[in-house]
């Protein structure tokens, strides 16, 4: 009796769904298409990825540095004491931003690419050429200043969720 219920309850949502479902099919079919149209995407977000691994691991040994960097002055009891300079805790403080915000900027500059490339072949089909450099180039260019803006107002919503996550 249940499976015949649970059957019948399915079988209606999925009535009245139907509009709703042929919808999501037909958005996956055009994704699907335009993925293989613009398969030079995957190349470019590999690009991004290292680009940013490279820059990301620059970012982190300079913060390492910085902690490192410490004073070693005369102590009472051992001889000797280190001590951290206070300009390394504003660097520390400062690299710790720049480093959120710069991934965060990777990822925002990625997902603005794929989504200004797939948006020109859309609305403009197969045949306009370019779309990526041309997404590449509003990314840094025209857009730059929202890209940054965006990348740091969601680093700092998202260390605030994880901070009432922790707290809460």
């Amino acid at each position: 009796m249940y499976p015949c219920a649970f059957g019948a309850v399915l079988g209606i949502l999925f009535f009245l769904w139907r509009d709703t479902l042929r919808l999501c099919a037909k958005l996956f079919q055009i994704t699907s298409k335009g993925i293989s149209e613009n398969a030079t995407l995957l190349p470019v977000n590999i690009g991004f990825a290292v680009v940013g691994f490279i820059i990301q691991i620059g970012l982190l040994a300079m913060w390492v540095l910085a902690i490192t960097n410490v004073d070693v002055v005369a102590g009472e009891a051992l001889g000797c004491d280190v001590s951290w300079p206070s300009s390394n805790r504003a660097y520390c403080a400062f690299g710790s931003l720049a480093y959120g915000w710069f991934v965060f900027f990777v990822l925002e500059a990625r997902t603005y690419v794929i989504a200004d490339t797939m948006s020109h072949w859309y609305w403009h089909g197969a045949e306009a050429s370019g779309r990526i450099t041309r997404a590449i180039k509003h990314a840094f260019l025209s857009h730059f200043g929202t890209l940054a803006l965006g990348a740091i107002l969601l680093w700092i919503i998202e260390m605030l969720r994880k901070r009432a996550k922790k707290w809460g």
